[in-house]
């Protein structure tokens, strides 16, 4: 807790300092000591009401304005006497009067310097050699040839190496090393200096790296991945078997928190999960007794599961790709194989289709022949092929139409040979230059013609009231 010591009427009192607070407050008896007597100052009415934490309104017997005198500074501030109040309160605006606290935007490294002298000098050498551990089967990588240097860049690079040298940064070396990495150059944002960089790639795939551990919530954490707390564990496999549905409920939840090291665990557990089932009685058998057993085996070798993706998804993750080296080898797959399967995969695909739409077989059509038009219920006569698939252009006693297969329905069949085998013309075919016969063209005909759509829907008119 912050606090200050104020003076009030030449009297010293231990102020808390409340940034959060608008207004400055004491309680009645802070009021008295400073006032004694004769001497009580009158309080005014609040002009408006206090609220404390929770926007809890508190009970006010008035202000009145106090010369408050912190060092060398003073300030008058409207002074709020609170009923029950347990430590004098210093707010905001008389904090700020005589500059209690000071507000910190940011930070500049010359302030930290004349803080922190010590701190923010010389390079922060490591007081003792860090030697790096290398792997058995190191190869040394030495750079042969040094990388480019922009010329513009040079002599700052050399300025640069000369300045980290005299630091002691860098050292010289003038004599062959097994050893040798190559610089990258960097310009610095902001300023005309360059930072120097070493691509040490070639030395970072042999250093061995330190292993640490780190345990968190009943898991040990580690670079090749997370297993249990062996303490969790061990307090697993040193309970006894439960005797009641609450032992069972404590010794199924610590299984629960390491669930995720338990291959089948559904499966194991599955013969003491239904004990604590209301509609079973408890009855410990043999299956209950191995699943007991199970759990505990399970883990006193647990898995380490890799980090992150079975650490996030709280599971051990399943994969179908086969892991034997043989099915591993890659190979071109057998086309005649893949032929056959596309084939067959259409066939099924249209036979599907058809099923589902009703479609069945219809016979083709020969030019002149008598058909019925399903969807205008008129006779027609057959012309030759569309270009659209399974169509025909009709003549119809009021022009030219186009209709599907569907739609027409023989009137007679075609004329049969001496064999009795039906003897079909080929339909003629629209040619490129040739243009058909308008559809909803008109035919003349006698008499009277009803008006019809392109589409050979008769057109009906309106049925009018005659008033």
């Amino acid at each position: 807790m912050w606090a200050a010591d104020v003076q009030i009427q030449g009297k010293v009192l231990k102020f808390k300092l409340e940034t959060g607070a608008d207004a400055t407050a004491i309680s009645e008896s802070d009021l008295k000591d400073l006032f004694p007597g004769a001497q009580m100052p009158i309080l005014n009415k609040p002009e408006k009401p206090l609220l404390g934490p929770g926007k809890i309104q508190l009970e006010v017997a008035g202000y009145a304005k106090m010369q408050l005198t912190y060092k060398a500074k003073q300030t008058e501030e409207k002074v709020y006497v609170v009923k029950n109040l347990s430590a004098p309160l210093f707010g905001l605006p008389a904090i700020t009067a005589l500059g209690l606290l000071i507000r910190v935007d940011s930070v500049t490294m010359d302030s930290l310097k004349a803080i922190y002298p010590k701190l923010c000098k010389g390079l922060g050498d490591i007081r003792r050699p860090y030697h790096i551990k290398l792997k058995p089967n190191a190869v040394p990588f030495s750079l042969k040839t040094p990388r480019r240097i922009p010329l513009p860049l040079m002599g700052k690079v050399k300025e640069e190496l000369q300045r980290m040298e005299e630091m002691g940064v860098i050292r010289r070396v003038e004599e062959p090393t097994e050893w040798c990495a190559g610089i990258v150059v960097v310009p610095k944002k902001n300023s005309q200096r360059l930072r120097l960089c070493v691509d040490f790639t070639g030395l970072n795939q042999y250093v061995c790296r330190e292993k640490s551990e780190v345990v968190f919530l009943g898991h040990v954490i580690t670079t090749s991945g997370i297993r249990p707390d062996p303490e969790k564990t061990k307090a697993i496999r040193d309970m006894k078997e439960p005797m009641t549905v609450i032992e069972m409920r404590s010794f199924l939840g610590m299984v629960n928190q390491v669930g995720k090291f338990i291959p089948q665990l559904a499966e194991k557990d599955k013969a003491l999960r239904d004990l604590l089932s209301k509609k079973n009685c408890w009855l410990w058998g043999a299956d209950q007794a191995a699943s007991f057993r199970a759990l505990k085996e399970a883990l006193t070798s647990p898995p380490v599961l890799a980090i992150p993706a079975q650490l996030l998804m709280g599971r051990r993750l399943r994969t179908t790709v086969p892991t034997h080296p043989s099915e591993l080898c890659p190979a071109l797959p057998d086309r005649s194989m893949l032929v056959q399967k596309e084939r067959e995969k259409r066939t099924s695909d249209a036979a599907n289709f058809n099923r589902r739409h009703c479609a069945k077989p219809l016979s083709s059509l020969s030019p002149g022949q008598e058909v019925w038009i399903t969807d205008t219920k008129t006779p027609g006569t057959v012309i030759q092929n569309h270009a659209s698939p399974r169509s025909y252009l009709v003549d119809v006693p009021h022009g030219v139409v186009r209709r599907n297969r569907l739609h027409l329905i023989p009137l007679q069949s075609p004329s049969q040979d001496e064999a009795g085998q039906q003897q079909q013309e080929p339909l003629p075919v629209l040619e490129q230059g040739h243009t058909p016969p308008a559809l909803g063209s008109p035919v003349p005909s006698p008499g009277v013609s009803t008006p019809r759509t392109r589409s050979g829907r008769a057109i009906k008119q309106p049925i009018r009231l005659d008033l």
